[in-house]
């Protein structure tokens, strides 16, 4: 397990985090330095289909996948995560197998599929972020739970298990800790 943070950790919301922009969230951190830290949601789908959020992009209009939200900022601002480098050289790799946006051309290829091989990609409207030692304090009052960020979570499948997923996948006590809140299946 990864107690340092750095670009391209997940922060993973301890349940006794009451904000409730974060509330059971998991936070893939794109940028983390001393002027503060930015991230991506990733476990937050919006009732809403990249088609109706880029309708006037016509490499769009089939396409019903739903849009994520990135966090509470700057919730009008669309980026998009993949995961492959390979035809855009803007992307950014924020972790193993995870890059954040590139170039229109790139987006576009995607949005339309007329990318090569089996890409994943997800939109986000908004982002999550921290002043300069904002995050830090709240790393030290235990908000958050820091792990190595993992393209296959994400991109998973069911963004609605991340949160317990993640966790389960830490073992020992974070594996008890995805167990809150009770899971009314067990009950």
């Amino acid at each position: 397990m990864q107690k340092t943070l750095t670009k391209g950790s997940f922060l993973i919301a301890n349940p006794r985090l009451k904000d409730p922009n974060f509330n059971l969230t998991v936070v893939l951190i794109c940028e983390y330095n001393e002027d503060g830290a930015f991230g991506l949601v990733v476990n937050r789908i919006l009732n809403v289909s990249i088609a109706e959020v880029l309708k006037n992009n016509p490499n769009a209009t089939k396409n019903k996948d739903k849009v994520f939200s990135g966090g509470p900022v700057q919730t009008n601002h669309l980026l998009y995560l993949h995961n492959n480098n390979g035809l855009s050289e803007k992307a950014e790799r924020i972790c193993e197998g995870v890059y954040l946006g590139g170039d229109v051309n790139y987006l576009n290829n995607l949005l339309s599929n007329k990318t090569q091989g089996d890409i994943s990609y997800r939109l986000y409207l908004g982002s999550a972020g921290w002043a300069a030692g904002q995050l830090d304090e709240e790393l030290k009052i235990k908000s958050w739970i820091v792990c190595p960020g993992r393209e296959g979570f994400v991109f998973h499948p069911e963004p609605d298990k991340l949160w317990r997923q993640v966790l389960r996948s830490m073992g020992g006590q974070y594996a008890l800790l995805s167990t809150y809140p009770p899971d009314p299946i067990l009950n």
